[in-house]
């Protein structure tokens, strides 16, 4: 069953139709480790395109990447809630905080500028550099993450250094430089990489830091997000601590969360050893009513719809 068309959130005239998951795409998916997150995001996205030629999801945004995963989830449950705990700021307990995904519509953004910042100028050693600035790709967070897979343990020595090293690689892979065009992504990847460390600090690496991060406030799209040393964190709507009096949403004991956007969430897994357990209660691991797959949540479709089209009319 054709899941209802998502609007691409940096390029929203590019709709993209996915399927909905079905019992062998949680089979396939069942054992996804932390390390393999955004490789098998990749998988599970193409697995679930209705036309896979036409459309790849290794070079959409991080962001387009989450929101195509939370389309499918929301699209494809009758209840999209997940649970969150954490230590309430407001009363000192915990908390545990039932989240309807849907709710999350409200905070999508689609882009109405080309996905990239262009001429950019910062020098390195003193030498004028025209730059690129671009959103993490697919690709990108893929590379990130076998980085930051092959980190050291935290208790050792060479981790701080580390972890100050990926953070450059982040930085490489979000910026382009002019009329660098031959070898592969990756060896150019590597030529900004080392163009980058021989940067002065106050004066040259600092202006690129902060067209980079001016760049993520002019190019927000998608799911509420952020990126950071190649993990995704996802912000949820407020919602109110229930041990404080009812107050207004804009003050009081009202929470925010950022939490950790794990694509496991999203993706519908079932193991053999839970399969007779599928077959006999008719649901699949993580709570997809199977005899309830024929009810999509088509509103926020709509709703995303009805955004598209409003950013879309011609400026009076």
């Amino acid at each position: 069953m054709l899941l209802p068309l998502f609007p691409l959130p940096s390029r929203p005239t590019e709709l993209i139709q996915f399927r909905q998951p079905n019992i062998a795409d949680a089979m396939r998916f069942n054992s996804i480790t932390p390390e393999e997150q955004e490789q098998q995001t990749t998988a599970y996205l193409k697995a679930l395109l209705a036309e896979p030629a036409k459309h790849d999801p290794l070079t959409w945004t991080a962001q387009d990447r989450i929101t195509a995963l939370w389309w499918i989830f929301t699209g494809s449950r009758e209840t999209p809630v997940e649970t969150f705990t954490y230590t309430c700021k407001h009363c000192g307990k915990e908390h545990y905080y039932d989240c309807d995904m849907n709710a999350l519509a409200e905070d999508i953004q689609v882009l109405e500028v080309e996905p990239f910042i262009d001429d950019i100028e910062v020098s390195v050693e003193g030498v004028p550099y025209q730059w690129r600035i671009v959103p993490l790709d697919g690709w990108a967070m893929e590379m990130l993450e076998m980085r930051r897979a092959a980190l050291p343990p935290e208790d050792d020595a060479e981790f701080k250094e580390a972890i100050v090293d990926l953070r450059f690689w982040e930085f490489a892979y979000q910026c382009e430089l002019y009329n660098d065009v031959s070898g592969t992504r990756e060896d150019q990847a590597e030529r900004r990489y080392e163009t980058i460390k021989r940067m002065a600090i106050d004066t040259e690496f600092m202006k690129l830091a902060a067209h980079i991060r001016l760049a993520h406030e002019k190019l927000e799209h998608g799911l509420p997000c952020y990126i950071d040393k190649g993990e995704m964190r996802l912000r949820l709507p407020p919602h109110k601590c229930p041990n404080q009096d009812k107050k207004e949403s804009t003050e009081g004991a009202y929470t925010r969360l950022w939490v950790p956007f794990r694509a496991t969430d999203f993706i519908p897994q079932v193991g053999m050893k839970s399969y007779q357990t599928l077959v006999s209660n008719l649901v699949l691991y993580g709570g997809i009513p199977i005899q309830d797959a024929e009810r999509l949540t088509e509103s926020y479709a709509f709703f995303l719809l009805e955004k598209l089209e409003e950013k879309l009319k011609p400026k009076r």
